[in-house]
């Protein structure tokens, strides 16, 4: 079975699911490995009983390339984006949870992969 981590962010004040499209996740990926790593968003809503949420869903990260004849790595920055659905479980969030989850012959191991920031797009853009 694969190793899968977490990082949560709790946020202030709810967030309505209708505010935006989709939302961007940026991450700094220090990975070394060509093995299969996906990132799952996950939006729920804390203070309600039994904290329910919306998955939007997993996206691949890109394999981070080796650089230079000696096989070095070197960090790269990319957004993922995953579409809020118009239709929700929720109607308002207050946690985003990242899941990482890691398939292949290191996937007993964490990933090297950190989260840098979100980016709530509007509807309409």
């Amino acid at each position: 079975m694969p190793l899968q981590m977490e990082a949560r962010q709790n946020l202030i004040t709810p967030v309505d699911m209708g505010c935006c499209s989709r939302i961007g996740v940026e991450i700094l990926n220090a990975e070394h490995t060509s093995d299969r790593i996906l990132v799952e968003l996950v939006l729920t809503s804390s203070r309600l009983a039994g904290e329910p949420s919306q998955s939007l869903g997993r996206q691949p990260v890109s394999p981070n390339p080796p650089i230079g004849p000696k096989s070095s790595f070197q960090s790269q920055t990319e957004v993922l984006n995953f579409a809020v659905p118009q239709e929700s479980k929720i109607q308002q969030f207050d946690a985003v949870t990242v899941r990482f989850i890691r398939n292949g012959r290191l996937g007993w191991s964490s990933v090297k992969i950190a989260v840098q920031g979100f980016t709530l797009v509007p509807r309409g853009l």
